[in-house]
């Protein structure tokens, strides 16, 4: 649980959580040329408009290395001076969370180098994170559960989002879930889900295979299940 690996696509909690500080959820963000620079498409075109929130969605969804881009690059236009401040404003916020062993080098988690990953953290941490963002950005991660979102971006254009998976779509209670892969992460995925009303739990896989991350996080909620269960019981025993 304590080892630091790198995160890959996780990285984008903690960038749409700290462009949401700085933007309001109905600020406009406009998709630039500098924002579809990163590796990867997902659809989204030069001089499209969105609403924060929704690209912020879109983005956790599809794991969208564009929609992380833009809306750093929106929220270094606004109350941060440049791409470093922002990088700087989301250590800042792992610091104040008590992500001791989490630092971020870039807004996308997408590998540096062949050795140098762009982010780096535990499996607490990320638990940790994910936990956190359910209390304070519920209505963010909403859709992150979601097999699939038709989104309409401000501009009026249309992007049938598929998540990048579908475990947290068939467990009970889901409200949180976002994967990663690199090639030096391997297959990233944190959920967080109910197995008993009132009982969430987070689980965080780091390290695994880009198809082994689902069966993972499967085999955890089973035995999470189980030991909510067993708490329970034992208690009322008590």
């Amino acid at each position: 649980a304590d080892v630091q690996l790198p995160l890959a696509s996780l990285t984008k909690l903690m960038t749409v959580a700290t462009a949401l500080d700085t933007l309001s959820a109905t600020s406009t963000v406009t998709i630039t040329h500098e924002a579809l620079s990163p590796e990867g498409d997902s659809g989204l075109k030069a001089g499209e408009r969105w609403y924060a929130n929704d690209l912020a969605s879109f983005t956790l969804m599809e794991s969208s290395n564009d929609g992380a881009h833009a809306l750093m690059l929106a929220a270094s236009g606004t109350l941060v001076e440049s791409t470093d401040d922002f990088i700087a404003a989301m250590n800042r916020k792992a610091a104040a969370l008590g992500l001791a062993s989490t630092y971020y080098m870039n807004d996308t988690g997408l590998d540096i180098s062949t050795s140098t990953a762009g982010a780096y953290g535990t499996a607490h941490d990320m638990a940790a994170l994910v936990a956190g963002l359910t209390k304070t950005r519920s209505a963010l991660l909403e859709r992150s559960t979601y097999a699939g979102y038709d989104f309409v971006s401000q501009s009026g254009v249309r992007h049938a989002a598929k998540n990048t998976s579908l475990v947290a779509s068939t467990l009970m209670a889901s409200v949180a879930s976002k994967t990663g892969y690199t090639d030096l992460a391997g297959g990233n995925l944190v959920v967080e889900f109910e197995p008993l009303p009132g009982r969430p739990v987070a689980i965080s896989v780091l390290g695994s295979t880009r198809d082994g991350r689902d069966a993972d996080v499967r085999a955890i909620a089973r035995f999470a299940e189980a030991s909510v269960r067993r708490a329970i019981v034992c208690s009322e025993r008590l």
